[in-house]
């Protein structure tokens, strides 16, 4: 599950955590739970001892989708 919306309009919001260049629409929302912005994906990726800020399109299946929104 992926937003449609490209979240351009985050790009440059320090206060989500987005603090690098395309991280409003690559960290836009993803999973059941519609996952957004870079401090959320750091958090998780923490959580969960993957890496989702470098490969956050594995939010968006199924399976991972899914333990980031148990998670959360």
């Amino acid at each position: 599950m992926e937003e449609l919306a490209s979240d351009d309009d985050y790009e440059d919001r320090e206060n989500l955590g987005n603090t690098q260049p395309g991280d409003g629409p690559r960290n836009n929302g993803r999973s059941p739970i519609q996952l957004t912005e870079r401090a959320n994906y750091l958090k998780a990726s923490d959580a969960l001892k993957m890496d989702l800020v470098e490969n956050p399109e594995q939010v968006a299946t199924p399976g991972i989708g899914f333990q980031v929104a148990v998670w959360f």
